[in-house]
């Protein structure tokens, strides 16, 4: 039996068309197989990529200028001495007040002014306070000498408190103790200046004739 080809009719040629113009896929057999993709190198990629990102930040951060470190001492003495002045003067008053006393020999006056509230309180804590001002991120040698001062002075005055023969020479160590402070802290002159001691009075009302 003889073969006959055959032709394909105008249906079959319009069906392959169309299949051809809709993209119709190939059979999967002729699609060769995607090679798999190995899960190390995978992960290796992912984290270069994140990597490369963090490092990005990092890198703009070291190469960029650092800015500069503003001098927040010198501005925060200025404004602390606008606001703690007031106490500061004040306890220069009190201290001249209780010089006064004990140079006049009237130890009740001193004692009323160096017990009374406000200069045991406020002022103490003003001083304190300021002297808070000369450290930054720690306590600065300045800091520590001047709140020394600040002890050493209301010790001082304790002693001169409780009377006694050696008064005088306790408010002299008192009034020793404030100056001392008032340079540290840079203090206006006006704010000691008046603190001078009259060495010669204090010896006699001590009953010390004879001392220079």
């Amino acid at each position: 039996m003889a073969f006959i080809p055959t032709l394909p009719n105008a249906r079959s040629r319009s069906v392959s068309r169309s299949a051809v113009c809709m993209g119709t896929p190939p059979p999967a057999s002729s699609i060769p197989p995607t090679p798999p993709i190995s899960p190390t190198v995978a992960d290796g990629s992912r984290r270069s990529v994140l990597l490369s990102l963090l490092a990005a930040p990092l890198a703009a951060a070291v190469t960029a200028p650092a800015p500069a470190r503003a001098d927040r001492t010198a501005a925060a003495t200025r404004v602390a001495t606008d606001r703690y002045l007031p106490r500061l003067k004040e306890a220069a008053a009190t201290m001249r007040t209780i010089r006064d006393a004990v140079e006049a020999g009237d130890m009740a006056a001193a004692k009323a002014a160096i017990e009374d509230k406000v200069f045991n309180v406020k002022v103490r804590n003003a001083l304190v306070l300021y002297a808070g001002v000369f450290s930054d991120n720690y306590v600065s040698s300045r800091t520590a000498a001047m709140q020394s001062d600040v002890q050493r002075m209301y010790e001082a005055l304790g002693k001169v408190k409780a009377g006694g023969a050696d008064a005088p020479e306790e408010m002299e160590q008192a009034i020793k103790a404030y100056m001392a402070y008032g340079r540290r802290g840079l203090l206006p002159k006006e704010v000691t200046d008046a603190l001078s001691l009259k060495r010669v009075q204090l010896a006699r009302t001590a009953g010390l004739v004879g001392v220079a």
